[in-house]
């Protein structure tokens, strides 16, 4: 991969290209799946000069454009946009807007702005046009230190979550780009692992820089310490969550044990003038506060269980503020997930909360005097 200047007639932006061979690349990414619909093909169509770049790139290259006609105009007729709507757009007709913003303009010029509360994405999205074939000229260092240009042919469009990543990213065929740079075609800059266990990462890690050491073996966390940063910002915010949860699952459990004792105060010092050790006693509150946890938390994880199956398969959908979602590398549709060892930590945690908490009503019974407990009356 190499940095470069991309340019088109229309626009400038600089890129990161790689050259990938695109039956090894599946196996590590899903860029395959990404490709927006009607907009080309995947690299492995064979066609050597082609240029996979985002729909983010085709805007800044200007490569995407909005268009309506006629016919458009019919098939948003079909999907419900109502023919007094798009009646008054007739004049747009074969118009070209280089820009979404310049397009949105001539929307409101002829729309009233309930009409574009509910029919603007659809209008939009209907609009969108890709200049497929269209010429761009990368430009950047050879391995002479000269400066050295190939140009490409747009033959695809992918769109993902990670607005920062579409925004810097390009793809073409590994042969073309060594022959823009001037390298061998076996030579590689990077070769990307994935591993089916995390926990494996640093062994393998290890094992690479020994075997290998001109090589430079880095990790994810070390490729992108801003997303480690962000993963361990998530696991405090987890942590600070459930130490609120498990609070208050402390003082509910805590406000209901000492009303127990409170209101079996007459039972509790007959138990204790028969015979019954302050220790039986003592256990008793104890176990009684675990079982009542234990029952709430087997039927709270149950129901989460049961949603997190359901919505793991549905998503969750935030497209309310996809953008900031898509700024920040995450999709705007959400598949929890869970795992056991989830499941067994929240367990043990609940029962330690349990215990913890089942001490101060099982003093209070303790201090109970079995004479004034009896005379007790609730």
């Amino acid at each position: 991969k190499c940095l470069v200047m991309a340019a088109t007639s229309r626009g400038t932006t600089g890129l990161t290209l790689h050259g990938v061979e695109p039956e090894r690349e599946k196996a590590v990414s899903d860029l395959h799946t990404r490709l927006l619909p009607t907009t080309g093909s995947y690299l492995d169509a064979g066609t050597t000069g082609s240029i996979l770049i985002s729909d983010r790139t085709a805007e800044l290259l200007k490569v995407k454009t909005y268009v309506l006609t006629q016919e458009k105009r019919g098939q948003l007729n079909e999907k419900g946009v109502p023919t007094s709507v798009t009646d008054k757009l007739a004049e747009l007709d074969n118009g070209r807007f280089q820009t979404e913003k310049r397009y949105q303009r001539a929307l409101s010029e002829r729309l009233t702005p309930e009409e574009i509360k509910h029919h603007g994405p659809a209008l939009t999205a209907e609009a969108v046009q890709y200049r497929l074939r269209s010429k761009i000229i990368c430009t950047l260092n050879g391995t002479d230190g000269n400066m050295v240009s190939q140009s490409f042919r747009v033959g695809g469009i992918y769109k993902t979550s990670n607005a920062v990543f579409d925004l810097t990213t390009a793809y073409v065929l590994k042969s073309d780009l060594a022959h823009l740079t001037g390298l061998s075609p076996n030579d590689c800059h990077e070769i990307g692992l994935i591993l089916e266990d995390e926990k494996a990462m640093k062994s393998v890690q290890d094992s690479i820089r020994s075997n290998f050491p001109t090589v430079s073996a880095l990790n994810w966390l070390e490729i992108s310490p801003e997303a480690g940063l962000l993963s361990k910002y998530m696991d405090l915010f987890y942590y600070i969550l459930m130490g609120f949860i498990l609070f208050a699952l402390a003082f509910g459990i805590l406000n209901t044990m000492l009303m127990a004792v409170l209101e079996r105060t007459k039972e509790l010092g007959m138990l204790m003038a028969i015979g019954m050790s302050r220790q039986r006693i003592f256990n008793m509150i104890v176990l009684e506060s675990i079982f009542l946890t234990l029952t709430g938390a087997i039927g709270g994880m149950g129901v989460g269980w049961a949603i997190i199956t359901l919505t793991g398969k549905t998503g969750l959908d935030f497209s309310v503020v996809g953008e900031g979602f898509e700024a920040m590398g995450w999709s705007a549709i959400v598949y929890p997930s869970i795992t056991l060892d989830f499941f067994l930590g929240v367990s043990l945690l609940v029962i330690l909360t349990g215990l913890l908490a089942a001490i101060i009503p099982a003093r209070k019974a303790l201090e109970l005097k079995p004479v004034d407990a009896i005379k007790t009356d609730n």
